[in-house]
């Protein structure tokens, strides 16, 4: 009970520490956490490797990355292999396995890490000398730069694999097979490497992501206006309940166009100078709406890191008496609630035990929370724990702003590579639903056998003593059940918390030289300013980093 409630706390720490940069603090709050023990591993080396990552060590967080890959798989060949591929998680289990989406984005970051390591000529190195840790200048040769590339096109190939593998062992099936980051920047990366292989792997990935993006990416909100229609339409349709959804009923935002819009210039580029003579297969399946005549060629790819993710947080909902009884399985418990009569528990819960009523309707958010005193023609509600994560907000409209010698020479509008919001918000609604029955009967069984206990109670008291000790007798026993039921059952809440609220991107065309990027986010009405981020500088050369990445926190 105390070790969920420690990691809460020291998660909560840490991400304080990090938001305001005192990274050193947040350093040393993570590496004295909770998050240290041996089952929560895989969460310490994400947490570290962002840390890392954000302070442009890119040498260290590629070594992070790098192992907490390596304990993925060692995860994957256990026995636990069918459960995590399936995005069915023991919410009491004490390893932390970590959601598909944040397993996928190690990819992401160990490829990006690698990348940027390549594209250094020189980095520091904590190495232990006479028994003390310092800091040495490791420079990078042509041969090393050659071998961090390859090393990031590893974690490409990695990344694919890993969803392939998803693809066949997902017993349920789920929109998380399927990622438009995985597909997107992978191919983005890949045009980065500068080889005609490489390009020829690049054109499929944005096949990929086309294809992602029209028929999966509905589902999230940042990309469709109508996303929660089309939510449960795609997921009953996965499980072979309904037809596929109409794309018809999609209300494409502004960054679903953009999106679009870029996945669609980067196929022609590729298909023009590599396929002529697929171009009019390709502009039937791929280039619908695309104008080709206004494209022109870009040079140079940025890539945003955006905010936070969408937490993972614990959110009381309740069930129903009668739910919880349904679901006993054990003979005696439901030989005892028989003999007692539900009529009866089901009075003796709304009067001596004051407890409230619960409405219920579909998935995991039918089961809503219960107000004390509504109406006593409702069913007994049993409260317990969940992990939530809040609906993404609606994205306000952004653009990223280009200077040179101080001067504003160009101004692009975003596209999204990776929502990652979304995918948290659809990776709980799926890993609840998953989950929920299994854990809703467990924790109904012991509410049943509270309130069993507490009944027995006022019966005693009643025939000895009368109502007016009877009442707060089995009121007083039923509390200090229900406190460790709570205690027991809270909610698993572990999560990357320092991943991005999304991925943007912007695909542009700069001659050689020096350049600061800026990105602005507009209120509602897009004229007034809400946030302006400095992200920094970069330099263009023709002959080296094509692929730049900044994050605005």
């Amino acid at each position: 009970m105390s070790c969920s409630v420690k990691t809460r706390h020291d998660q909560k720490q840490f991400l304080d520490f990090f938001q305001k940069k005192e990274f050193p603090k947040a350093l040393e709050v993570l590496d004295h956490s909770s998050l240290t023990e041996k089952e929560q591993r895989l969460l310490y080396l994400m947490e570290k490797g962002s840390l890392y990552y954000y302070q442009n060590l890119f040498f260290d967080a590629a070594m992070i990355f790098n192992e907490a890959n390596e304990l993925v798989d060692s995860l994957y060949t256990k026995s636990v292999k069918e459960i995590i591929a399936s995005s069915i998680i023991n919410e009491n289990s004490k390893t932390f396995f970590g959601s598909i989406y944040e397993r996928s984005l190690l990819y992401y970051y160990g490829a990006m890490s690698f990348y940027r390591l390549s594209n250094l000529t020189s980095f520091e190195k904590e190495v232990e000398k006479e028994g003390k840790k310092v800091k040495e200048k490791v420079e990078l040769t042509e041969s090393d730069k050659k071998a961090n590339i390859n090393k990031s096109r590893s974690f490409l190939i990695a990344w694919d694999s890993f969803f392939q593998e998803i693809g066949r062992s997902n017993k349920n099936k789920s929109i998380q097979q399927y990622d438009l980051l995985a597909k997107l920047m992978a191919g983005k990366l890949h045009l980065a490497y500068k080889t005609k292989r490489d390009d020829d792997i690049a054109l499929q990935l944005f096949k990929d992501a086309y294809m992602i993006l029209n028929e999966i990416s509905p589902t999230y909100k940042s990309f469709n206006e109508n996303f929660k229609d089309y939510n449960l339409k795609y997921r009953d349709y996965l499980k072979s309940e309904t037809k596929k959804p109409s794309t018809k009923e999609i209300a494409e935002t502004d960054y679903f166009l953009q999106t679009k819009k870029d996945i669609q210039e980067n196929i022609y580029y590729l298909t023009n100078k590599y396929r002529k003579n697929e171009l009019r297969e390709v502009r039937k399946n791929y280039l619908k709406g695309f104008d080709s005549k206004n494209y022109k060629t870009t040079n140079i790819e940025i890539v945003i890191e955006n905010g936070y993710v969408s937490p993972l947080k614990p959110k009381d909902i309740a069930i129903n008496l009668k739910t919880a009884v349904e679901s006993i399985e054990n003979k005696n418990t439901r030989a005892v609630v028989e003999g007692i009569g539900i009529p009866v528990l089901t009075y003796f819960a709304l009067g001596p035990l004051g407890l409230g009523a619960v409405s219920h309707g579909r998935n995991y958010s039918i089961y809503t929370s219960h107000n004390v005193g509504t109406s006593l023609t409702k069913e007994v509600g049993i409260e317990f724990e969940v992990p939530h994560v809040d609906e993404p907000k609606s994205l306000n409209s952004m653009e990223i702003q280009f200077y040179q010698n101080e001067k504003l020479i160009k101004t692009i509008k975003p596209y999204i590579a990776g929502a990652v919001s979304d995918y948290a918000f659809i990776s709980n609604q799926e890993n609840l639903e998953n989950t929920f029955s299994k854990r809703a009967a467990r924790v109904g069984g012991k509410y049943i056998l509270a309130i069993i206990a507490a009944y027995n109670t006022y019966n005693t008291m009643n025939k000895n003593g009368g109502e007016l000790f009877a009442k707060p007798a089995a009121f007083g026993q039923f509390l200090v059940s229900q406190k460790a039921i709570k205690e027991s059952e809270k909610a698993d809440s572990r999560h990357w918390s320092t991943l991005p609220s999304n991925i943007l991107g912007a695909s542009l065309n700069l001659s050689e030289g020096s350049y600061k990027a800026k990105l602005i986010e507009y209120a509602g009405d897009k004229t007034s300013i809400v946030r302006s981020v400095d992200l920094g500088e970069f330099q263009v050369n023709d002959s080296s980093q094509s692929l730049f990445s900044f994050r605005a926190l």
